[in-house]
């Protein structure tokens, strides 16, 4: 008997941790449906947050199932779940989370490569070397995690992951001994051996620093309690974890995001972020 190894199927698993933002994550969802029909077979599921109302079909034509998820192993704990809950097998998975389009601008061209990417490796060759695709971010120079150099990682809050890819990292995309590494007190952070001298700095700097280019700023917070602050800087270690692994695999970051090219696009993204922060000074407009 034929085993199923989900081939031409496409998975697509959504975190909807904030009810406030779900028009968002609709019109997310909407917006990669609209590039092109959808593989066949492929399946949707809307993990909530515990205790909140259903999410509802959000009219995408895909067959829909809806989960709970107590929020503590953050969205790769959520999106583990929703996998789970579609079998865990399919040709690629497109994975998101309420923060789509929220946090940063999506331009269209993005949000149209990264759909192209999760069809075309929906579509893949069953022993395709492991893709990780979305909006690539360089890291710093000397960048590694668990003795795997990190040049780049692809920002979490939607991509794209081969099969092969997840298989490349264990089948999961939490991982609780590394979530659990950081420890945090009096609002420092401090990272075990695993995690590069360059890489610590990059990220204890970037939740802890003041000013607007921190993650403080950016999350409208100006007091953090070291447990969010723990946490953050596991979830982040998360969203590392995926590049090193399926580089460590010899597979492939594929770079879904797309820089504004002209006067246009430039002043939308200013106007995007002056629009942002004029939401931060309200007190429902903080964000993870």
């Amino acid at each position: 008997m034929a085993v199923d190894d989900g081939s031409g199927r496409l998975g697509i698993v959504a975190y909807a941790f904030e009810p406030r933002r779900r028009p968002a994550l609709r019109r997310a969802l909407r917006s990669l449906a609209e590039v092109a029909p959808w593989p066949p077979g492929s399946r949707l599921a809307i993990v909530r947050r515990a205790g909140q109302p259903p999410f509802g079909d959000p009219g995408l034509g895909l067959p829909v199932q809806e989960i709970e998820d107590d929020g503590r192993r953050w969205e790769f704990g959520a999106w583990d779940a929703g996998i789970e809950r579609l079998g865990g097998v399919a040709g690629a998975w497109l994975l998101l989370n309420d923060t789509a389009g929220v946090n940063d601008p999506w331009p269209r061209a993005e949000r149209a490569r990264l759909r192209t990417l999760a069809d075309a490796q929906a579509a893949a060759a069953a022993g395709a070397p492991p893709v990780l695709g979305g909006a690539l971010r360089p890291a710093p120079a000397g960048c590694a995690l668990e003795g795997q150099p990190v040049p780049a990682w692809v920002q979490s809050q939607a991509f794209v992951i081969s099969a092969s890819a997840l298989r490349a990292l264990g089948g999961r995309l939490f991982d609780r001994p590394l979530f659990e590494t950081p420890q945090a007190g009096h609002g420092r952070l401090q990272f075990p051996a695993a995690v590069s001298p360059a890489l610590a700095a990059h990220i204890g700097g970037w939740l802890t620093r003041p000013g607007k280019d921190g993650w403080r700023h950016h999350s409208g917070r100006s007091v953090v309690p070291d447990t969010l602050l723990r946490d953050k800087a596991g979830a982040i270690l998360l969203e590392k974890r995926l590049a090193a692994r399926v580089l460590a695999a010899g597979g492939q970051l594929v770079d879904c995001s797309a820089a504004p090219a002209g006067p246009w696009q430039r002043l939308h993204r200013r106007l995007f972020y002056w629009h942002r922060r004029l939401g931060l000074a309200l007190p429902r407009g903080r964000v993870a």
